[in-house]
């Protein structure tokens, strides 16, 4: 018999693994969050994202329509699904089949409404703890992502472009550990870097704490 354990459980969203042989069923009431009841007319909870890594063929389903047919050849593949929707009902359940095989199915879910929290509510009704909507998440999402993977390829373009330096510096690290603004220029308008300036000599010893490198000696070269 296969078995399901719940991995996250928030007011918003549920992760539930799956894992063994037959069937493993996930109620809606099963995900709710510990001080959460649940509004039966007016229940949404969205399958957003499904992981699968079985030995052969296994059926996803939700209130008994078939979300996905897995075959025994994918590992780990990634499915995202949208817009089902489970209601509050006798039903009202997903279940893993896996028959006479053997896998783990991770779905996660979104709660997109009818989980009412006692601290969200009001003399008009319950009031979300959400301020925008899960579309508009994903909107904002994909947008981050887009402007992350934009910065990284222009930081990786100008790392690229001035490898030379960059080795300068590490070497110029590696003999002084630290480098101050006049060499960084030096290194940048493609001079070797200049010594590093003298401590300034204290009765305690100089203001490093240590003798450091000589004066007037540049990096070691490999």
């Amino acid at each position: 018999m296969a078995t399901a354990t719940i991995l996250k459980k928030t007011r918003q969203q549920a992760v539930v693994k799956t894992t063994g042989t037959g069937l493993a069923n996930i109620s809606i009431h099963d995900v709710k969050y510990t001080d959460q009841t649940v509004d039966a007319a007016n229940v949404k909870l969205n399958i957003s994202h499904l992981y699968f890594c079985v030995t052969g063929p296994t059926t996803i389903t939700r209130n008994g329509n078939v979300v996905i047919q897995v075959s025994g050849e994918d590992n780990w593949n990634f499915a995202q699904e949208t817009g089902f929707v489970l209601n509050d009902d006798n039903a009202a359940n997903v279940t893993v089949n896996y028959g006479a095989n053997t896998g783990t199915v991770i779905v996660s879910f979104t709660k997109e409404a009818g989980y009412v929290d006692p601290d969200q509510q009001s003399m008009f009704g319950p009031v979300s703890s959400k301020s925008v909507s899960e579309a508009t998440q994903q909107k904002v999402d994909i947008e981050i992502r887009a402007i992350l993977d934009k910065q990284y390829a222009v930081a990786k373009k100008i790392l690229e472009e001035n490898r030379d330096k960059v080795e300068v510096m590490v070497k110029a690290l590696l003999e002084w550990e630290t480098i101050d603004a006049e060499q960084i220029n030096d290194i940048m308008e493609g001079r070797p870097p200049r010594a590093p300036k003298p401590p300034i000599a204290t009765q305690f010893g100089n203001s490093a704490g240590t003798t450091g490198p000589a004066a007037g000696s540049a990096p070691a070269t490999a």
